[in-house]
């Protein structure tokens, strides 16, 4: 059932001469060209855009970077003052229990 391509293209009947053929090769080229451009213009635009999303998950990754560190340094002066605070509101708990503290750690230490 298959035809050839002069018999599809109806009553012309002609053979393909050198030049149609060469025409035809040029024809091809010149679409692979344009073909590969194309695929090549997409492929630059993806890595565009990949570098583009990189940047902004980077950008944001150190954005969330630095509120975790300036909550945690936060936190920290808070529980700093909260712990100065204590000590000056019972000072003698504080030295009783600094000193139980340090006796503990003398006998876990002591061979």
């Amino acid at each position: 059932m298959a035809t050839s391509t002069a018999q599809k293209a109806g009553p012309k009947t002609e053979a393909a001469t050198a030049e149609d053929i060469a025409a035809q090769i040029d024809n091809l080229r010149a679409d692979i060209a344009v073909l590969t451009q194309t695929v090549s213009d997409f492929g630059a635009g993806k890595a565009d855009q990949a570098v583009r999303q990189a940047g902004a998950f980077k950008d944001t990754l150190a954005e969330n970077a630095a509120a975790v560190a300036n909550d945690a340094k936060d936190r920290f002066v808070s529980a700093e003052s909260d712990f100065e605070d204590r000590i000056r509101a019972n000072p003698l708990a504080s030295v009783g229990i600094a000193a139980g503290v340090g006796f503990l750690f003398a006998i876990f230490t002591r061979r």
